[in-house]
Parts: C-alpha cells; structure tokens; sequence
C-alpha cells in the first residue's frame, strides 16, 4: 500500500514536469514552423528585390545607350570605329569608358551572385559557355537581343532541371 501510494505521489510530482515539457515541445515546433515560413518569405523577398535590381540595371543601361551622347558614340564605335574616329569620336578613351562600365557591371553581378552560387574558381567557364550561347542566340551587337536570349536560355536551363534531371549535366 505505501510503496504504491508513494509511486503515485512520485509520478503526480513528474506529470506537471512531462505536461510543460510536451507544451515546450510544441512550441518550438511551431515557432520552427513559423521560422520556415519566414526564411522562405525572406528567400523569396531576396530574390525578388536582385530580380528587380537586374531589371533596373538592363533598363539604366539600355536608356544610357539609346538616349545619351555617349550611348551614341559607343553604338557608333561598335558598328565602325574608324568612321567614329573621322568624326570625333575619341574611340580609345570610349573604349576604356565601355571597359570600366564593363567592369562595374561584372563586379555587381558578382555581389548579387556570391549569396545565391557558391563561388569558385572554375564558375567563370559555366558563365563564358552561357555568354556564348546568349550572344549566338541573340545577335552581335543586339542589346535586347541579347536580353531575349537570356531569358530563354535562364527558362530552357530551369525546365531541364524540373523536367529532366537526369540531363542536366549536359545543360549549359
């Protein structure tokens, strides 16, 4: 009788203890639920807030060749740098100018990409074979040629991945 009473005093003593700990349990089931959700939301809202800052990078580009002076004289200078000399045009200092605009544009790709890739040294061949496709695609010297053929080759590369997976080693 006492032994038995005693191990029922012992185990009302520990079912407070089980109960909190069951309602801790829960808790940090939905709290890492709830973080889930939040990272995919702040996932989502990253990529939203690259995919509108490279939207607006191609339009500040392309309004920069089209409506400027200097936009003019690269279009210029890319189609015949030697009529573009005759005329003025200073095509060396132009040249460096599209080099440095080059460059920057380069270097922020590489700052939206470095969160999202991991980096490598060998990640430059992927990103070469892929400029050669999109610039074969869309044209030499086509600006938005070329912006049209990235965004079929970004769409052909996703598709291949849901779809085939098995062929993706062979995708660019």
């Amino acid at each position: 009788g006492g032994l038995a009473r005693a191990g029922r005093a012992h185990d009302a003593e520990r079912a407070p203890g089980r109960q909190r700990e069951r309602e801790l349990r829960q808790r940090r089931l939905r709290a890492s639920r709830v973080a889930e959700g939040l990272d995919l939301q702040l996932q989502a809202m990253i990529l939203d807030m690259f995919l509108g800052f490279g939207v607006l990078v191609a339009g500040g580009l392309a309004v920069w060749l089209r409506s400027t002076r200097v936009g003019l004289y690269v279009r210029a200078a890319s189609l015949n740098p030697v009529v573009a000399a005759v005329q003025g045009v200073d095509t060396d200092r132009l040249s460096a100018l599209v080099v440095a605009v080059g460059a920057a544009l380069a270097g922020m790709s590489g700052v939206v990409a470095a969160p999202l890739l991991s980096l490598s040294p060998s990640m430059a061949a992927d990103i070469l074979v892929d400029s050669f496709i999109v610039v074969v695609i869309g044209g030499l010297g086509s600006l938005g040629g070329a912006f049209i053929a990235s965004l079929i080759l970004g769409q052909l590369n996703v598709l291949g991945v849901e779809f085939l997976p098995e062929l993706t080693a062979l995708l660019p």
